[in-house]
């Protein structure tokens, strides 16, 4: 019970990712609550983050408290020319390689993944 979760507990927090260098994280909802936990966790760790915000005000705070290879970029899930723009951010904040994956379940990156 409490014994298996503290072991669980220390098996996770020493798992760690080899060779981040030209590893990149997309993460949306970046403005407040996990999202926003989740990209400064990730950037405190090393990962390069994109972070998608619904708002410019969102974006500064974000920016503020976290590396300079965090980058964020605006989007409106419901706005496609929204989409069209952060998916070119983040191919050229990729160099358009990569397996791409998001924490959204809309998996926008997946409908564009390169062959």
């Amino acid at each position: 019970s409490i014994l298996f979760l503290i072991i669980c507990w220390l098996i996770r927090d020493s798992l760690n990712v080899k060779d981040l260098n030209g590893k990149h994280v997309f993460i949306t909802g970046c403005d407040s609550g996990f999202g926003n936990l989740l990209a400064k966790q990730l950037d405190q760790r090393g990962f390069h983050v994109i972070a998608a915000c619904l708002t410019e005000k969102g974006s500064r705070e974000l920016l503020a408290c976290t590396s300079l290879s965090l980058k964020t970029v605006i989007l409106n899930l419901t706005d496609s020319i929204s989409i069209d723009n952060a998916v070119e951010f983040v191919k050229q904040e990729t160099d358009g390689e990569g397996k791409w994956y998001s924490r959204s379940p809309y998996k926008l990156l997946n409908i564009h993944q390169p062959p």
